[in-house]
């Protein structure tokens, strides 16, 4: 097996904490994705028009095909996904990030968030949060956990559900004395 990443991703990694590995998994099996979360939404992916017609939960978000921060209560086991999680190359660059094959495969959610539109006020956010999938206040220290997030669609930088702070694993101790 050949190595995916190169000296300066892992260099970048270290500094910054990710990595953007552009076009990894190849269009058929993200088509089949995308178009797992418009059937289980009832939507026409194609018809932007379309995307803010499914409204997220308002009070009740259990009941709701979708979440106000965007998550699609698709099954975590639909076949498109799990064609995803197990396609090759995505199971190296893990390998190569961690140092090692054994890996443990968690899988969390779908997200699907329309744009912020004028008409459809349910979908704004403060734009402020950052989410930690940890309880912050008792770590000393960052431990190493690893997630995958894979954009299905070209997203622009001001836009997606994705919030990075480059480096913050490395100022991560200052910050929680602030809390």
């Amino acid at each position: 097996v050949h190595s995916i990443l190169k000296e300066d991703d892992h260099r970048f990694w270290e500094e910054n904490g990710y990595l953007v590995i552009p076009n990894v998994v190849p269009e058929p099996l993200r088509n089949g994705v995308v178009g797992a979360i418009w059937d289980h939404l009832g939507v026409e992916g194609d018809q932007p028009q379309d995307w803010h017609r499914v409204s997220p939960g308002g009070g009740d978000e259990s009941a709701a095909l979708i979440t106000r921060g965007g998550g699609v209560r698709i099954s975590s086991h639909h076949q498109a996904l799990w064609d995803t999680r197990q396609y090759a190359p995505i199971h190296q660059i893990f390998t190569e990030i961690l140092g090692t094959e054994k890996l443990w495969v968690s899988f969390d959610r779908v997200n699907m968030k329309p744009p912020v539109h004028p008409d459809h006020p349910e979908w704004e956010s403060d734009g402020l949060s950052v989410h930690w999938d940890l309880n912050v206040e008792k770590l000393t220290a960052v431990p190493l956990t690893v997630q995958g997030i894979l954009y299905l669609t070209d997203t622009d930088e001001d836009q997606g559900g994705f919030r990075c702070v480059p480096g913050f694993h490395r100022r991560f101790d200052r910050w929680r004395q602030t809390l």
